[in-house]
């Protein structure tokens, strides 16, 4: 146990606090929920102000259960799975068996706030369980509580809200920042994709090939490659290709330009399904139909982010060799998500061979272009910007889901520049986004150190380091008799009934005390600024 400075004691939460918890009404009787009564449960736990319970039970659900009243300014403590979380009844509430509840009287609740906060990663430690993890009353009780003289803690309050004050200016200014940088990429998307972001180099460097002759020669590609797959497989089943069967070739559509922007000269609009091949992937748990089977690594939707490869989790299906053949990737390949959530909705990133062999799951799409010559990263990072708007409009959706499908990716149209352009884009942007992510990373760093001092600082306070002593000060040893003589008198009657406006009232009379409950701009009906 450390050394604590002079006129501190050491106590417990559960000497200096009076615990409880709630309860949850039985979930097959109806008539116990939805009534007037707030019912608090982890979710709603904010790390600060509780205004509002997302549930509500009635006066016979209060009744036929543990639930129990808290009075506005109880501290609320998570006891299962986010354990540690906390929040700060601003009204009269109930909640469920999960969140511990305290009136922390005669300290402040910031006091005892902001020392719970300081010992989230100690009250992890301690849950117990599988799937989820958690703590109970006995444990919280047992928990080692420094306590200050009630002076000093009201002086601890007013240091940590002029520093917390100076550190959330820093912390709201790097995240305005990080934003900016958001709105700064998608711009140089848009005009990567646009061509303004290679104008002046463009007059200064005519093209050999224009994009609509690259797009000629692409479609020239794609014809010969039918007849030619055609062709094998007539001759693999022994067959000569009937009379006029070049004639079944269709052609890819074309886009609808009307509402598409203008292109700059010697650029052309074109389809997915003129420049590439557009695949499906190996369905998981589908038809086996061969016996030879073996184990393949595969990339699933949560492998394919938007503008990365998650390469971390792979995991791998059983496939059959033809499988292989028919679902491998290959260097080059532009991967699109078939969606679900809306975030997922055409998603992607370009494969470039990171894993030897490995297949693609039916809801990651594969376009494979005709022309090596032209750029993947191009067409990847179109279809993770602007085409983002146009997999929305077209995708088939449900209440909070949205998918796209073959027909969808094919009819996506792509701006389509001449070659050596598409590589001067991709290095342009390719600098213009590396040196965005150096930057972000910058700011993520200060955050991160942002946090780290104000965890320093709690520590700080909570040794007795932050402010300093004053011998005159009533020694917490004294005020922690107070307390127990207080425990004891409330051990020996029964607790009163909730009156709520009376409650407020205690609430705002600070508990008798001329000091603030909270550090300006830190208490339970300020907004949370802080990491």
């Amino acid at each position: 146990m450390r050394e604590l400075p002079d006129g501190w004691a050491w106590t417990t939460l559960g000497e200096c606090f009076r615990w409880g918890s709630g309860g949850t009404p039985r979930k097959s009787s109806p008539e116990f929920y939805d009534g007037n009564i707030p019912w608090a449960v982890i979710g709603d736990l904010n790390d600060g102000a509780v205004r509002s319970t997302r549930f509500s039970i009635s006066e016979e659900g209060l009744a036929n259960s543990s639930a129990k009243w808290v009075d506005p300014g109880g501290l609320l403590l998570a006891m299962y799975g986010s354990i540690g979380k906390l929040g700060i009844a601003t009204t009269p509430l109930t909640t469920n068996q999960a969140i511990a509840h305290t009136q922390p009287d005669p300290v402040p609740p910031g006091y005892l706030f902001w020392y719970l906060r300081s010992i989230r990663s100690d009250l992890n430690r301690l849950g117990k369980g599988g799937t989820q993890q958690n703590i109970s009353q006995t444990v919280i009780r047992s928990v080692r509580f420094p306590l200050a003289p009630l002076s000093e803690q009201h002086r601890i309050l007013r240091s940590l809200a002029s520093l917390f004050a100076k550190l959330d200016n820093g912390v709201a200014a790097l995240k305005r920042a990080e934003a900016d940088l958001d709105r700064y990429r998608a711009s140089v998307l848009k005009a990567a994709v646009e061509g303004r972001l290679t104008e002046r180099w463009r007059s200064d460097n005519p093209p050999d090939e224009t994009g609509e002759e690259l797009l000629g020669r692409i479609l020239a590609e794609r014809r010969k490659r039918w007849e030619e797959e055609q062709f094998a497989a007539f001759a693999a089943k022994g067959r000569k290709p009937p009379r006029n069967w070049k004639s079944r070739y269709k052609e890819p559509v074309a886009p609808d330009t009307s509402d598409l922007p203008e292109l700059p000269e010697g650029w052309c609009w074109a389809t997915v399904d003129q420049i590439g091949r557009v695949g499906s992937g190996i369905t998981k748990g589908g038809t086996k139909r061969e016996a030879a089977r073996r184990a393949v690594p595969y990339l699933r939707v949560a492998n394919v982010q938007r503008g990365f490869l998650d390469l971390g989790a792979i995991k791998t299906i059983m496939a059959s060799e033809d499988e292989v053949r028919r679902y491998s990737l290959e260097p080059g390949d532009v991967l699109f998500n078939e969606g679900g959530d809306r975030d997922k909705l055409g998603r992607g990133w370009i494969w470039q061979g990171e894993i030897p062999e490995c297949l693609h799951q039916n809801h990651v799409f594969r376009v494979r272009l005709f022309l090596r010559g032209c750029s993947s990263e191009l067409l990847s990072h179109y279809g993770n910007s602007m085409g983002r708007e146009w997999f929305f409009r077209k995708a088939t959706q449900s209440v909070n889901l949205a998918s796209i499908n073959q027909t969808t990716l094919r009819s996506l149209p792509v701006p389509l520049a001449p070659v050596r352009e598409q590589g001067e884009v991709v290095r342009r942007l390719s600098d213009a986004l590396g040196a965005l992510e150096f930057t972000r990373t910058a700011i993520r760093g200060h955050l991160a150190r942002a946090a780290a001092l104000r965890q320093s600082i709690l520590k700080r306070a909570f040794e007795g380091r932050l402010v300093p002593q004053d011998p005159n000060d009533e020694p917490a040893a004294v005020l922690l008799e107070r307390i127990r003589a207080v425990r004891e008198r409330e051990s020996r009657r029964p607790r009163p009934v909730v009156d709520p406006q009376a409650a407020r009232r205690t609430a705002a009379s600070a508990l008798g005390q001329n000091q603030p409950l909270w550090p300006k701009g830190h208490g339970p009906d300020s907004p949370r600024r802080h990491p």
